[in-house]
């Protein structure tokens, strides 16, 4: 599928049934199921940017998120139809989005994720984002909060990073790795490992992560 076939469009309300049958079918890929209906999470917030990716007239992505604080965006669900995946639709939505709110003074924006959306992961730490946090989700999953600086350029997208300076070993169960090191928490989610929680202290912020034993 040639990048250039590929068109966005910024959406309004009239489209976000449209959306929302977007979100349920990829998310559904995975066994996941939106607490909040999506007209009640978007009713009422400010700069709302909704995005759908088409591909010969046929929707095959979306995007979309909203204000959270001043200075602070919040990018709250996006995916991509399987076929369609790898193919650079998500990249190309992430930066009209990021262009969208670098033009309105954005500073910061950040999304929240799990485990078992792994691409979704290795995307965001891909493209400038950073592990933050952890939450419980009303679901029982332990949601990753991902934040990304607008105030710094984008890395190429064809950049060699250096090989890390941690040492990491396949016979390795439990590590944790600073929070900015996102080559050596990249190469960590490669061996299936999870991210399984954040230890804050007054020197570093560092990512717990584990493997399944049966792994």
């Amino acid at each position: 599928m040639p990048y250039s076939q590929i068109d966005i469009s910024e959406v309004g309300p009239p489209e976000y049934p449209l959306i929302a049958v977007l979100r349920d079918t990829i998310f559904g890929e995975f066994g996941h199921r939106y607490a909040a209906r999506f007209e009640d999470q978007v009713q009422d917030r400010r700069d709302v940017l909704a995005l759908i990716a088409h591909l010969e007239g046929n929707p095959v992505g979306y995007k979309i998120g909203y204000h959270d604080k001043p200075g602070l965006y919040y990018s709250w669900s996006g995916g991509v139809l399987k076929d369609y995946r790898s193919q650079g639709v998500a990249r190309r939505m992430q930066d009209w989005q990021h262009a969208w709110l670098r033009a309105r003074g954005y500073r910061m924006v950040h999304f929240s994720s799990f485990n078992k959306f792994r691409p979704m992961l290795l995307f965001g730490l891909d493209t400038g984002f950073i592990p933050t946090g952890v939450d419980l989700s009303p679901e029982g999953e332990l949601s990753i909060r991902f934040r990304k600086d607008l105030t710094l350029p984008d890395r190429p997208r064809n950049e060699k990073r250096p090989p890390t300076t941690n040492a990491m070993s396949d016979r390795d169960h439990r590590v944790n790795v600073a929070h900015n090191d996102v080559v050596l928490i990249r190469q960590y989610l490669a061996l299936n490992f999870n991210i399984i929680g954040m230890i804050h202290d007054d020197t570093a912020t560092q990512v717990m992560l584990e493997r399944p034993l049966s792994l």
